[in-house]
């Protein structure tokens, strides 16, 4: 890519995100959090976007609040017991205990509490996560599978971040390579299975059963 195109699309993230954000502020109600939802396949980019998300929120004065779907991680006895074809979809994340706390925020208008996580890298229950929600609060959640049916009402706006399966392979590819952190690692010669075997056909079952892409607000290229 050369730096004129670079620089171009560097602009115009960034009028998409400032664009973003003023919606969601004038949409915000007053004493009561914004929540939104950023939904894709593994590798399309939700974590740095809502990132920069929160980003152009926060330059406007806004508090954020990011939860990442990975912390709620199930323990491998549970995702890789069976099919895991179809674990991926069904058993990969505790997406009824998001869906709790986020029914909490709605109704309590705020949560300040400590939660306990898995460490993926020792599988053990050994990570703190401190939420400090307030009813002034842009709450961002980012992670794979967040547009379930179940949790449709949870969010007041979602984003779906399309890509490109190969351009997704090679952000998993960057990501992995960059060392140990709380995520889920796989060794190189692992992704190219795990997408073949595991990602793409739970992510196609995702997609028949919960229709992500249709049932999104806003549906965004991210490649």
């Amino acid at each position: 890519m050369d730096k004129q195109r670079e620089t171009a699309e560097v602009s115009q993230k960034a009028i998409l995100l400032n664009a973003l954000a003023a919606r969601m502020n004038n949409e915000k109600k007053s004493g009561q959090p914004y929540i939104v939802g950023i939904d894709g396949i593994t590798g399309a980019g939700k974590t740095m976007f809502a990132q920069s998300l929160s980003d152009a929120l926060s330059f406007q004065g806004k508090h954020v609040f990011i939860i990442h779907v990975d912390d709620f991680l199930n323990p491998k006895s549970i995702r890789y017991e069976g099919d895991e074809k179809k674990n991926f979809y069904s058993k990969s994340f505790n997406l009824r205990q998001l869906h709790t706390i986020l029914k909490r925020i709605k109704k309590q208008r705020q949560l300040h509490e400590d939660y306990d996580f898995l460490n993926p890298q020792t599988d053990t229950i050994t990570l703190s996560r401190r939420y400090d929600i307030t009813p002034d609060t842009f709450v961002i959640v980012e992670g794979v599978f967040v547009s379930r049916e179940f949790m449709r009402n949870d969010f007041d706006v979602t984003l779906y971040l399309d890509a490109n399966v190969e351009i997704a392979k090679h952000r998993a590819h960057e990501r992995n390579t960059a060392g140990p952190t709380d995520r889920e690692q796989w060794l190189p010669n692992e992704l190219e299975m795990k997408y073949q075997e595991k990602i793409l056909p739970g992510f196609a079952r995702y997609e028949q059963s919960s229709n992500p892409r249709g049932e999104s607000t806003i549906l965004i290229d991210n490649s």
